[in-house]
């Protein structure tokens, strides 16, 4: 659901202390008291079994402390990919969203992240044309794009929602051809970045998920791998049986902007 790791179940009481948000972070709205976290609910699944796979989707960027961040530590059953929207690079057009960070804020925060996996790999969501972007907001989305490495984003050109604070208080006032282009821009941007990344896991052993047979004409199978990338791999007729739901190690032989192709290593 929608910023998931705002979770806080106070079913069984609530502290005198507020909800902590990670640094350089706030919300336009008054802190709860603090109750059960989002932090506690993950480490409690995790735990459950080690042959659990943990994702969730989608967080809020200010619902991570540094407590969530370090569970990524303790427990290898967190994969190695985060979705963290990002929606501007531009800390003006973030201000007017109403989102509560700044772009050096957001960029502290994946500094934190990769300090501890420093392979961690991130994908977002990006608005572009917001109301008043201009040119230099652009290019701080692409710079921040490019300093962070994204490996995956949704880039949306912005259309004003009925009963929005920017419906009811900004002016939709970038036009429409303006828009598909920095969109187009920033597709590029994320799309080098990810290819960039993607090519250094050749040669290098995956484990990877297996979703079952892929909709290749190569009679290969695909699953995901721990940075939550599509894997498509082949398998001798001689390899045991492979089955959805099973891990596998897969020898990455080649690498595309969004897929990693390789044959199955049995052992």
């Amino acid at each position: 659901g929608q910023n998931v790791n705002s979770y806080n179940d106070i079913s069984s009481g609530q502290s005198n202390m507020s909800v902590t948000y990670a640094p350089g972070f706030k919300t336009v709205y008054r802190p709860p008291k603090s109750g059960r976290t989002f932090s506690d609910l993950v480490d409690a699944v995790c735990g459950i079994s080690e042959d659990l796979r943990v994702r969730y989707t989608s967080p809020h960027p200010k619902d991570f402390p540094q407590d969530l961040i370090e569970l990524y530590r303790t427990h290898k059953n967190l994969p190695r990919h985060i979705h963290l929207p990002l929606q501007s690079g531009s800390s003006k057009i973030l201000e007017r969203m109403r989102r509560g960070y700044t772009h050096e804020a957001f960029l502290e925060l994946v500094m934190q992240m990769r300090s501890v996996m420093p392979d961690v790999a991130l994908s977002t969501d990006i608005i572009t044309g917001f109301c008043g972007e201009s040119e230099s907001d652009h290019e701080d989305t692409i710079r921040l794009v490019k300093e962070v490495e994204f490996e995956s984003a949704f880039v949306f050109a912005y259309s004003q929602r009925e009963k929005t604070f920017a419906a009811r208080h900004l002016e939709d006032d970038v036009p429409r051809e303006t828009k598909v282009r920095r969109l187009q821009e920033i597709g590029a941007a994320w799309k080098a970045t990810a290819l960039s990344r993607n090519l250094k896991r050749v040669g290098t052993v995956q484990r990877v998920l297996v979703e079952g047979k892929s909709d290749l004409k190569d009679g290969s199978l695909t699953g995901r791998s721990e940075f939550n990338t599509r894997a498509f791999f082949h398998t001798d007729p001689s390899d045991p049986k492979i089955r959805a739901g099973q891990f596998v190690n897969v020898h990455v032989d080649r690498a595309s902007t969004t897929s990693l192709f390789g044959h199955l290593m049995v052992t």
